[in-house]
């Protein structure tokens, strides 16, 4: 699917999933002070952003990406106003409104300590969540970039009843497949299931989270649930990379079964093999920056099997052997962001996940339920912002994800072990014949006439 957005911008506050500043200068008095040059820097900015106070005293400061930054602001006779440690945080904007004092040398006042930042310009039900939060919280063992929707309130959430393992999520009343979950602001879930548990990345590609509860403006994409986008990292002035593995076999299950051994079936286990890498850094110092990250994961979720589960199937198919369900996946991320000009800024994506799994239930004899989603997402963003009262963004995305094509049955392996042992043949009898019928009906028609 091909979109693309215009948004123009007249209010107060910011319509992107950038972060915002604004308020008004004025002196000691009160009185406002027009022509004040108000400076924002920090590490997650290509270059120094920079406003004029209008006649009213007021400036604005948009699509400022989510990190810790510093806010200067001078006009001769009056000492340098400076104030640290302003934190952003994805789609919020903040009101801050400068006080001036007179110097008759160069001196700059620096304010610290002050009070929380609390957002008041808008009536938005709205929830923040950092990326190194979300890395450092163990909310689930599998590590999913979905894990920030279980640390919010008035969420619901439960595994999926297809023995995938994933998990499913409902807000008031809303079904799993009612909300709507961007990268960046482009698309990022497949259109054949908007679930997000059906769409993966790398905890790496994770910066910086906005979900939206209630209360969206009309820019928000129409849905009956939840808004979430994830703001990825942009790079910085300084090659950084990182770095993280997630492992767990089977056999770090408990199993008082001793392997099936014991009468009563065969308890519920997982498997997790996750490796997250990622670098970022210039390509050119504040003018163009890349950012990268890669997943790859191999999971299986167990099937648990009763006692009377394993009488059936052993009665069907007297060779019956217990089978997991796998769940495999490679997702690779890039992005490049540039500074055209000091109120010009155009960013670009390129992201790929491609999920197969199975998802066989408790009565299954045979390891022939095979599935698959994912795809490509590419996005083109240039962010401008003409003065302190009108910013547009310009956007465009392309999104090809799909389920169950024809690489479902490719490669699609079960792990052999002590509690857990699998027959794949007739599935890949079965793999063999669908995808020949597949490539038969796709086989074009054609019909000659003499002439």
């Amino acid at each position: 699917m091909l979109a693309a957005s215009v948004l123009m911008a007249v209010p107060a506050y910011a319509q992107t999933d950038m972060g915002g500043l604004g308020g008004y200068a004025k002196d000691e008095q009160g009185a406002v002070l027009p022509g004040v040059s108000v400076t924002v820097t920090g590490r997650a900015i290509l270059a120094p952003m920079v406003a004029v106070t209008d006649a009213s005293g007021y400036y604005r400061i948009l699509n400022l990406p989510p990190g810790t930054l510093v806010l200067t602001a001078e006009i001769q006779g009056f000492a340098t106003y400076r104030q640290e440690g302003i934190v952003i945080r994805a789609g919020s904007t903040f009101a801050i409104d400068i006080t001036m004092k007179l110097a008759s040398v160069a001196e700059t006042v620096t304010v610290h300590g002050e009070s929380p930042m609390i957002e008041t310009l808008k009536a938005t039900t709205s929830y923040a969540i950092t990326g190194e939060l979300f890395r450092a919280a163990p909310v689930t063992a599998r590590s999913v970039f979905t894990d920030t929707l279980d640390v919010l309130p008035a969420i619901g959430s439960g595994q999926a009843n297809d023995g995938s393992g994933v998990r499913i999520y409902y807000f008031m009343g809303s079904s799993q497949w009612g909300g709507f979950t961007a990268l960046d602001g482009a698309p990022f879930t497949s259109f054949g299931n908007f679930a997000p548990a059906r769409s993966s990345m790398s905890t790496e590609t994770v910066g910086d989270v906005e979900v939206r509860a209630g209360g969206a403006e009309a820019f928000t994409p129409l849905t009956t649930g939840i808004y979430m986008n994830i703001v990825s990292p942009r790079g910085g002035n300084a090659l950084k990379g990182g770095a993280s593995v997630t492992y767990m076999p089977l056999k770090w299950n408990a199993d008082n079964s001793s392997g099936g051994r014991i009468p009563g079936g065969f308890p519920k286990a997982e498997s997790i093999k996750h490796v997250d890498l990622s670098l970022g850094g210039p390509i050119r110092p504040n003018k163009v920056w890349f950012f990268s990250s890669y997943r790859y994961a191999s999971d299986e979720n167990g099937i648990s099997r009763a006692a009377s589960d394993l009488k059936n199937l052993q009665t069907f198919r007297p060779d019956f052997q217990p089978f997991n369900n796998p769940w495999k996946t490679t997702d690779p991320y890039v992005k490049m962001t540039g500074q055209l000009s000091e109120r010009h800024e155009l960013s670009a994506f390129y992201h790929y996940d491609r999920m197969q799994y199975t998802s066989h239930q408790n009565n299954d004899a045979d390891p022939i339920v095979f599935q698959s989603g994912g795809g490509s997402v590419y996005s083109a963003r240039l962010n401008s912002e003409w003065n302190n009262h009108i910013v547009s963004q310009v956007s465009a995305s392309y999104n090809n994800k799909a389920q169950s094509l024809e690489d479902t049955y490719n490669d699609l392996k079960m792990t052999r072990s002590r509690r857990v042992v699998s027959s794949l043949e007739p599935a890949r009898s079965f793999a063999r014949t669908t995808r020949s019928r597949y490539r038969r009906s796709r086989r074009p028609s054609s019909s000659c006439a003499p002439t």
